[in-house]
């Protein structure tokens, strides 16, 4: 047999009235006692009306949060897996994955609008981000490479700064896009 505070969680969810609060007011004269809502409805949606840039705040948050993350996954699957293995196909696959899921990211969760107040200064510059573990692929190869070369060194050290510009490129778009249009 259950407790009482179930039966009773049961016996309001399941039942065609909702009364209000225990020692909530007395309905209005003309208004049954079933048509009064709780209290605390009432108070969730004022409190609803100015929560509502916070939760925007934290979606955007969490957004760049999970974007950083896994465009650091690159770079970590890229140094962990050739330093720790030595497997250079399996580093590329890692990087190729984590690049899709990054992309796909971006894609599903910017949304550009069309009647956007202000200039785009970097348009579709998001996608530097995935595309710089590219660059970053080869100059890894190419510094693990066993007979030694000055022209091989030349191209990787030309290719982290390519991955470099890139990085800072995407990271001058995530932040001109995080930034509302009205401050």
């Amino acid at each position: 047999r259950p407790s009482s505070w179930v039966r009773e969680e049961f016996r309001e969810d399941y039942s065609s009235t909702v009364v209000g609060s225990i020692a909530g007011p007395k309905p209005s004269p003309g208004e049954e006692e079933g048509d009064q809502l709780p209290e605390h409805f009432a108070q969730f949606a004022a409190a609803q009306e100015e929560f509502y840039e916070h939760d925007v705040y934290a979606r955007v948050a969490l957004f760049y949060g999970f974007i950083s993350f896994i465009n650091g996954l690159h770079y970590y699957g890229l140094g962990q897996i050739n330093i720790e293995l030595r497997a250079f196909w399996v580093a590329y696959a890692t990087v190729f994955v984590l690049a899709v899921m990054h992309a796909l990211i971006l894609r599903f969760d910017i949304i550009p609008r069309k009647d956007r107040k202000r200039k785009e200064y970097l348009p579709h510059c998001e996608w530097l981000g995935p595309l710089a573990a590219l660059p970053a692929a080869i100059a890894t190869s190419l510094d693990f490479q066993v007979k030694y070369s000055t022209t091989s060194i030349g191209v990787c050290w030309t290719l982290i700064i390519v991955t470099y510009l890139m990085q800072l490129v995407y990271a001058a778009r995530m932040l001109e896009l995080i930034v509302p249009d009205d401050i």
